[in-house]
């Protein structure tokens, strides 16, 4: 541990609707309450107050805390109405321990994160301010951006959907910062009433209101419930992205011209960060670029070397400055099964699978030099070692490398201020994103056609205990009840590009069942059958029957 380092208590729900409200735990290092440490804020939320004290003092002599060390926590709070009263009992409880508290009022959780690392690096990191935040981020991006906006078929216009959030409210001072290097076109900002609906079949209409964090728009909504959010104006083939309520998670979508909603989620994120440079045309197979798609381009005269079909973005940038960094992508069980096949066999660069949950993603990532991980739900990020960060900085300082080796360089160092590495950041995800658009001169359907999807599903089974359900292999097999993988097993070989797992709710009795195949109606197949046989060996309540309504919904 590190004895004396701030820590940052965030008060917002996330995604959850605006009257739900919680806390968020950041660690001295900026990211996550440690994995051991949850066992603790468990035994304090379920404590009465009169065990306060002794649960306290009890958790101090095991972990061997001094009270005599000052504690500083920072505290933020997202834009709920319930998150100021929230913030300002953390704040008296903080000075009643004899703790010292610093006060950031409204931030984004990601925000908070990053200033917690500002402090405990004593400014290494970057500025513990607001206009530090933003300064790093967004000079960074206007630089590697250069004196062109417009790059082949990029056109630097965004439309915003800050799902009536803090996300919204802190995009306005970006708006600031980015200057005329990004126009973006904010939306759901938390201010007036919903006016101006979309009347497409492609986004969910609802009655003129007071507008809610989170309600019919934002990154969750979008992701659940495959359209876009309420709120925006209907532009045909415009780049939308949609965050969340506290500017953690970021969906990317837009509307074709034939009025179908599109879809660009945290998977295709994670292979954006390794996207071939030329491959924007449609493959050939349905489903993943391999071999048959580079054959099928050659013939139409496009030109391949190493570099250009396996090195992704970063991968290309780090070849080019012949620093010696080891790449990785982490996924979960979640991933859709052909961006796993594109980033492993086409783009080359190494994948492993992890549990479900951010703080399994963050934790493997660590273990390469520049790991990358994002769940599909549009969290994540990429670090860099403290090796990689010294081989950068060293080398960017160098004058006597190559012109193209110090280019390489010099944006790999660049993008690393625009990165927030502590934790998945909607805003500096987002420009990300937009770079590496830039970068490629390519338009939202040139990122889309880089492989597409495997259609799947996802059903629920509710049981009587979800403790009867046992996995391994990040969850990817299933131990218990015997018998049940291989009964999955069998089901998945009956389904072209079959895949399917199960794992149990981490809050209720409920069993989740994910399911792939070659076509939408066979993934929905292959899960109402895998659904089933958990429903018979695991304990279900209720008619299997259910299941497939649930597919017609």
């Amino acid at each position: 541990m590190l004895r004396g380092a701030a820590i940052g208590l965030m008060i917002t729900a996330s995604h959850n609707p605006e009257p739900d409200n919680g806390v968020k735990l950041v660690d001295p290092k900026g990211e996550m309450l440690q994995q051991s440490w949850e066992k603790h804020a468990t035994k304090l939320a379920n404590a009465s107050d009169n065990e306060l004290d002794s649960v306290l003092l009890e958790i101090a002599e095991g972990e061997s805390i001094s009270w005599k060390i000052p504690a500083l926590v920072v505290v933020g709070q997202d834009t709920r109405p319930s998150s100021m009263g929230l913030a300002q009992a953390a704040l008296i409880g903080i000075k009643a321990l004899g703790g010292e508290a610093k006060d950031y009022g409204v931030v984004t959780t990601p925000m908070l994160h990053y200033f917690v690392m500002c402090i405990n690096t004593a400014g290494d990191y970057g500025e513990a301010t607001e206009e530090g935040y933003f300064k790093k981020l967004c000079c960074a991006f206007v630089k590697l951006r250069g004196d062109k906006p417009d790059n082949g078929h990029y056109v630097p216009n965004i439309i915003f959907d800050g799902a009536n959030g803090v996300g919204a409210t802190k995009m306005k001072i970006g708006m600031v910062h980015l200057k005329n290097s990004l126009q973006v076109q904010l939306h759901n900002d938390g201010n007036g009433k919903l006016n101006d609906l979309l009347t497409t079949r492609s986004a969910v209409i609802i009655e003129e209101s007071e507008r809610c964090v989170g309600e019919a728009c934002g990154a969750d909504y979008v992701k659940l419930y495959q359209r876009a959010p309420s709120g925006i104006p209907h532009v045909p083939n415009a780049r939308c992205v949609s965050v969340d309520g506290d500017a953690d998670r970021i969906i990317y979508f837009y509307i074709d011209a034939n009025d179908k909603f599109h879809m660009l989620d945290g998977d295709r994120m994670a292979t954006l960060y390794n996207a071939p440079y030329n491959c924007i045309d449609k493959a050939p197979s349905p489903y993943v670029l391999k071999g048959d798609m580079i054959e099928w381009l050659q013939k139409k005269g496009v030109e391949f070397n190493e570099t250009i079909i396996f090195a992704g973005y970063l991968m290309e940038l780090v070849q080019k400055s012949k620093l010696d960094l080891q790449l990785g992508l982490v996924q979960t069980a979640y991933a859709n099964g052909s961006s796993t096949s594109y980033i492993s066999e086409t783009l080359k660069v190494p994948v492993a699978c992890v549990p479900t949950g951010v703080k399994h993603l963050h934790h493997k990532a660590l273990e390469y030099d520049i790991g990358v991980y994002f769940e599909a739900n549009g969290h994540g990020t990429v670090i860099f070692s403290d090796a990689a960060t010294k081989r950068i900085g060293t080398a960017a300082a160098d004058s006597s490398l190559h012109a193209d080796q110090k280019l390489a360089v010099e944006r790999l160092k660049a993008l690393m201020d625009v990165i927030n590495q502590t934790v998945g950041d909607a805003i500096s995800d987002m420009l990300i994103v937009e770079t590496i658009l830039h970068a490629r001169g390519w338009s939202i359907q040139d990122w889309e056609a880089t492989y597409v999807d495997l259609p799947n599903r996802q059903l629920k089974v509710v049981v009587k205990d979800r403790k009867v359900i046992q996995t391994t292999d990040a969850e990817r097999q299933c131990v218990t009840p015997s018998g049940l993988q291989d009964k999955m097993n069998t089901l998945v070989k009956n389904f072209l590009n079959g895949r399917s797992f199960v794992r149990p709710s981490g809050t209720e009795d409920i069993v989740r069942v994910y399911a792939e195949a070659d076509t939408q109606q066979n993934a929905d197949r292959l899960a109402a059958q895998v659904a089933s046989v958990v429903h018979q060996l695991a304990g279900g309540v209720g008619s299997p029957q259910l299941f497939q309504s649930d597919l017609n919904e």
